[in-house]
């Protein structure tokens, strides 16, 4: 944990310690919390602390933010408090999507929201499904789980309108193709 998130930690514990009123800070203290998310360090031991400071805390956007960047232990953490596995924040995005969209190798959220039984083909958001989030970003271990799930491989909504997952991997397969033959054209 870097200094600047280790002071924020100490300055939370203090204010606890000292009876702070949480009730009156709740959308402040969400947003604070989601925008530590990023720091993989931080996040889990601030949302910890901020369950068990504020039981009654809104949990849905953390779920979604703890999926965003694969915090599976968050997660774990936030499933096993009872926060359902299909929140969707207003703009249509759910906990699914973004852990489908998540760059990097972490698989593990994607199987944890599905084993606390999300909705695997869940619609909304810019993605449309999680299994086009996944295709848009190149995971394909995520498409395969998504689909051994029954992921719905047809459905083409959006607020990007990309189309149907496979027309998805398609077009990176294209994309990339092009890409490394503009970097090595072939020789003759």
């Amino acid at each position: 944990m870097n200094c600047k998130h280790l002071l924020s930690m100490q300055c939370a514990n203090l204010l606890i310690e000292r009876g702070a009123n949480l009730e009156s800070i709740d959308s402040r203290l969400i947003s604070a919390l989601c925008s530590l998310s990023c720091c993989k360090e931080s996040f889990p031991s601030a949302v910890e602390l901020a369950l068990k400071v504020k039981p009654n805390l809104s949990t849905e956007l953390l779920l979604i933010a703890a999926a965003k960047y694969g915090h599976s232990e968050t997660v774990n953490l936030l499933l096993r408090y009872g926060t359902a596995p299909d929140v969707q924040h207003e703009n249509g995005l759910a906990a699914l999507h973004a852990a489908a969209f998540t760059p990097g190798d972490d698989y593990e959220t994607v199987d944890l929201l599905l084993d606390a039984n999300a909705n695997v083909n869940i619609h909304g958001g810019p993605f449309g499904s999680a299994l086009q989030a996944a295709a848009l970003s190149g995971k394909v271990k995520a498409d395969l789980i998504l689909l051994q799930h029954g992921a719905s491989p047809d459905y083409a909504g959006g607020s990007y309108n990309y189309g149907p997952a496979l027309h998805i991997a398609q077009k990176r397969l294209e994309d990339t193709q092009k890409e490394t033959y503009t970097k090595y054209p072939p020789r003759f």
